[in-house]
């Protein structure tokens, strides 16, 4: 143990020593491992281009980790002294986070972010995330299918593009031809994924979190909820989701993807569906609002905005908010991480730059936009991979096989347990 409280002195005298070495001002950046090459890579060049024209003898160094990785150097008494990584958003309650709102305040730079979003930011009235990208998303739907069936797109409902307008279309854009009990497209994709979405439209959440950003309570059986999976039964007791035929064995859902040309309405999935599966599709496609559901077009998974942060612990908080304007809040850099990453960016700016260079300029990307408008009503915290809604199956209730209620109060009781064991740690 006495050596160990050495070793960790040592450390903590050799990183103060190279902060200064040379007459720099030596930064450490912490960013996530799994951030993606393409991320990474920009991200050096930055970091790079910083060092080499900043002029003010700062210096920036990137370490690559991950989540362990931080709370290895954390322990060590040794944290970088900016981070870009996911979960530790609590730290900001705890104080370990800078709170940029009076930088960006006093540099003027408010104006250059959506202010709803910004909003998102907010935690007891500071801002402790530079903001960076969005990750941004509307709805999708097939204007052929639309147009062929003499459905209202909805681009044309507008403000009626309501829960109730969006099962009324689902059905009328399931055809069944040849009258054999299986359509041969759909209203709608894979609405099962849709269902946590539909828990924030209903203004529901799964889960009550404390202070530190931990889940304390289930919410998996409150009304919100139940309206929610009540709501997404619909389209499978009207057999207008190709889910319903593939969970009776009648056919593979993956035909009937978005993508393949066969189902009319996609409210689930981001924007990463443009280069992977849309950029050649065989059809029109557009953008719209997610529908209008009890609180709102709220998208649950969606429209949340990320960055790095500074921390309290940062040897130069002036010099870090230099390399964060360089980095995060420059027109032409923020075009060349949409362009290098395909990333949207949340410098207002620069995001008109992502319909250009993604070959968008006929479509209705506006909708993305404003969506982005409608953040979910719920703050949205990481939470242990067992909590995660997407990988709780309600495939039972879908398949009529077990009621709404009965189901989210097993899966009420699962998690509360599965908390209650995680607090008593």
């Amino acid at each position: 143990m006495k050596r160990m409280s050495v070793l960790c002195c040592a450390i903590v005298f050799l990183c103060a020593w190279s902060s200064v070495a040379f007459g720099e001002t030596v930064l450490t950046y912490l960013v996530y491992s799994s951030s993606g090459q393409a991320s990474l890579d920009w991200t050096m060049r930055q970091v790079e281009e910083f060092n080499k024209t900043n002029g003010k003898g700062i210096r920036v160094d990137v370490i690559v980790g991950n989540q362990e990785k931080m709370r290895t150097m954390m322990a060590a008494g040794v944290p970088p002294d900016m981070l870009s990584m996911s979960d530790f958003g609590y730290l900001a309650r705890q104080g370990w986070f800078v709170d940029i709102k009076p930088f960006l305040l006093r540099d003027n730079l408010m104006k250059l972010f959506n202010p709803a979003l910004l909003a998102q930011l907010e935690k007891d009235g500071g801002i402790y995330t530079v903001p960076w990208f969005i990750n941004a998303g509307a709805s999708y739907f097939n204007r052929d299918l639309f147009d062929n069936a003499g459905v209202a797109t909805p681009i044309q409902m507008g403000a009626n593009w309501t829960w109730e307008a969006m099962l009324t279309a689902s059905k009328k854009l399931t055809i069944d031809a040849d009258g054999n009990g299986l359509p041969e497209s759909f209203g709608i994709d894979r609405v099962y994924a849709y269902f946590p979405t539909a828990v924030a439209q209903a203004g529901g959440a799964f889960y009550e979190f404390d202070e530190k950003e931990q889940p304390i309570r289930s919410l998996w059986n409150t009304p919100e909820v139940r309206m929610a999976a009540e709501y997404v039964l619909n389209f499978y007791t009207s057999g207008t989701v190709p889910h319903k035929y593939h969970l009776e064995g009648r056919l593979n859902q993956a035909a009937y993807y978005f993508w393949e040309g066969k189902t009319a309405i996609n409210v689930t999935d981001h924007l990463g569906i443009l280069d992977s599966y849309l950029r050649n599709a065989a059809f029109e496609w557009d953008f719209a609002l997610q529908p209008i559901g009890p609180a709102g077009p709220i998208n649950h998974m969606d429209n949340s905005i990320g960055g790095p942060n500074i921390l309290t612990t940062c040897k130069d908080v002036e010099a870090a908010w230099e390399f964060m304007k360089f980095y995060l809040m420059d027109r032409d850099r923020m075009i060349g991480f949409v362009r290098d990453v395909g990333v949207l960016p949340a410098l207002l700016s620069a995001q008109p730059s992502y319909p250009v260079l993604k070959n968008l300029g006929n479509k209705n990307f506006a909708a993305v936009f404003e969506q982005s408008s409608f953040p979910s009503k719920r703050p949205l915290y990481t939470v242990e991979r067992f909590l995660i809604p997407r990988f709780v199956s309600l495939d039972q209730v879908w398949s009529g096989r077990k009621p709404v209620e009965t189901m989210l109060l097993e899966i009420h009781e699962q998690m509360s347990a599965f908390i209650k064991e995680q607090l008593d740690k």
